[in-house]
C-alpha cells in the first residue's frame, strides 16, 4: 500500500474483500474473534478465551480461524487429550507436550482449534480432565507429576475455537466447575442460493482469499494503540450488570438421570468478576485497534453481542418472546419457539429457580395457560443494562434423540 490507511479504512477493505466471496459473512463476530487475539499481546492482560459457535459450513473456520492463523504466537490445533499438555517422558516429554511447543519455551501461545466439536468424542471423565487442565493453563501455570517425571508450565494461552451447536451438549455439565469461555454465534446467510453461488466463485481462488485477510488483520495488530484505558462511570455499571445477567442464565441444573429428570441440585452462579473482565477488555481492544480515545455505543455493542451469544442458546431464545413489561402464556411461548413442550416445561422451571422468570397460575390445571413474565430484580438488570432480548436472529438447537416432527402447525413443531 502506497499510503498508510487508517484502521477504520483497513476494515471497511477486509469488509469488501470478504463480502466479494462470501455471502453475508459474520463481520461482527469476526471482529470479536480478532479483539480476542490481540488481547493476547497485553502482558498485563487475563487471558481472552473465546468459542464460535455455528453451523458446520457457515464460514466461521474459513473466515475468523484462519484470519488469525498468521499473527505471533498463533497455531492451529487439532484433537486434545489429557495427557497432551504435558506429556511423560517415555510420550517424549517437553518435545510432545503441547504447552512447551512454539518459540520461547511455549509460554506465550494462540490455540486456534478448527473444530473443538470433537471434544465430544471423549468419555465424561476424559472430558472432565481435560476440561480441569483448560482451567488451570487459563490461570497460567500447569503441572505434571508422574513416576516418569515432572513437569511444570508457567505462561500465557489465549484460545479460540470454533465448534458446532453438539458441543454445547457437552460442555454444559461442566461449566458449573468455572467456566473461563466466552461465546459468539456464528450468524449463517439468511439465504442459500447467493451463498452456493459465492462458494462456487471461491474455487481457485482460496489461497489469493486467504493472503489478503492475513495482511489486512496484521495491519489491523500492528498498528493497534495500546493505549485505551478501562471504561468508566455508566458504561462499566452496564457492563458488570452484562457480567452478573450472563453468569446467572448460564448456571447448569442438575437433574436426575431418570425418565422424570427431577432437579437434583441448582449450583451457585459463578462470581461474574471474569465475564466482567472479557467483556471490558474487549472494548478496550477494539477501542486501540480503531485508535479510539473514548469507548461509545459501537464498542458497547460488541460487549452486548458476546454477552448474549455466552448465553445458552434455548434461555435466551425463551426470553425474547417474554415482554419486558407484561405476561405471556407458557402456550405462546411454546407456539412462537417451536421448541420441543418437554424441553421447554424444564428450561421454563429452571429459569423460575435460577430468578429469571416468575410464574403465574391461571383458573384452570392446563399448563399451557399459565403464564411467565421477568422476575422483578432481573428485570432491574436488564434496564441497567439497557439490554433487552429480542427474536433477531437464528440460533442453531441441537434436536433431541427419538423427537419426531409434528405436522399441526398450532402445536409445537416437534413432540417428545
Amino acid at each position: 500500500m502506497s499510503t498508510k490507511s487508517s484502521p477504520q479504512e483497513l476494515w471497511n477493505q477486509l469488509s469488501e474483500h470478504l463480502n466479494k466471496w462470501y455471502h453475508q459473512p459474520d463481520l461482527e463476530a469476526l471482529k470479536i474473534s480478532l479483539c480476542a487475539a490481540v488481547t493476547h499481546y497485553y502482558p498485563q492482560e487475563l487471558p481472552f478465551w473465546l468459542l464460535i459457535i455455528g453451523k458446520s459450513g457457515t464460514g466461521k473456520t474459513a473466515i475468523a480461524i484462519q484470519a488469525l492463523q498468521q499473527l505471533p504466537d498463533a497455531k492451529i490445533i487439532g484433537r486434545v487429550t489429557p495427557s497432551c499438555f504435558l506429556s511423560s517422558k517415555e510420550k517424549g516429554g517437553k518435545e510432545n507436550s503441547l504447552l512447551f511447543r512454539g518459540d520461547g519455551g511455549g509460554h506465550s501461545q494462540i490455540w486456534l482449534f478448527k473444530d473443538f466439536t470433537t471434544f465430544g468424542s471423549m468419555r465424561f471423565e476424559a472430558r472432565a480432565e481435560v476440561a480441569a487442565q483448560l482451567r488451570e493453563i487459563w490461570d497460567g501455570e500447569n503441572s505434571s507429576d508422574t513416576g516418569a517425571g515432572a513437569h511444570h508450565w508457567i505462561g500465557k494461552v489465549t484460545a479460540i475455537a470454533a465448534a458446532t451447536p453438539e458441543f454445547e451438549e457437552y460442555w454444559a455439565a461442566l461449566r458449573n466447575l468455572g467456566d473461563r469461555f466466552t461465546t459468539v454465534r456464528w450468524r449463517e446467510p439468511s439465504e442459500s442460493d447467493p451463498a452456493f453461488k459465492k462458494s462456487r466463485a471461491q474455487a481457485g481462488h482460496q489461497d489469493e482469499i486467504r493472503t489478503r485477510v492475513h495482511e489486512i488483520v496484521h495491519l489491523l495488530y500492528r498498528d493497534k494503540t495500546q493505549g485505551a484505558q478501562m471504561p468508566e462511570g455508566p458504561m462499566m455499571d452496564r457492563i458488570d450488570t452484562l457480567a452478573e445477567i450472563v453468569a446467572q442464565m448460564r448456571v447448569h441444573v442438575v437433574r436426575e438421570s431418570d425418565n422424570g429428570r427431577s432437579i437434583l441440585r441448582i449450583p451457585e452462579a459463578e462470581f461474574p468478576t471474569r465475564l466482567s473482565m472479557s467483556f471490558s477488555q474487549l472494548i478496550r481492544t477494539h477501542m486501540d485497534i480503531m485508535h479510539k480515545i473514548e469507548a461509545d455505543e459501537s464498542d458497547f455493542s460488541l460487549a452486548r453481542r458476546l454477552a448474549f451469544d455466552t448465553v445458552p442458546p434455548i434461555r435466551r431464545k425463551i426470553l425474547e418472546y417474554v415482554p419486558h413489561d407484561g405476561e405471556v402464556t407458557y402456550g405462546q411461548i411454546l407456539h412462537s419457539t417451536r421448541l420441543p413442550r418437554n424441553s421447554l416445561m424444564r428450561q421454563i422451571e429452571e429459569m423460575v429457580c435460577l430468578g429469571i422468570l416468575q410464574e403465574s397460575l391461571s383458573g384452570t390445571n392446563e399448563w399451557s395457560s399459565r403464564r411467565a413474565s421477568l422476575e422483578p430484580d432481573f428485570k432491574v438488570k436488564l434496564d441497567k443494562a439497557q439490554a433487552t432480548f429480542r427474536a433477531n436472529a437464528a440460533i442453531a438447537l441441537v434436536p433431541r434423540r427419538g423427537r419426531k416432527a409434528s405436522l399441526n402447525p398450532d402445536k409445537a413443531a416437534y413432540s417428545d
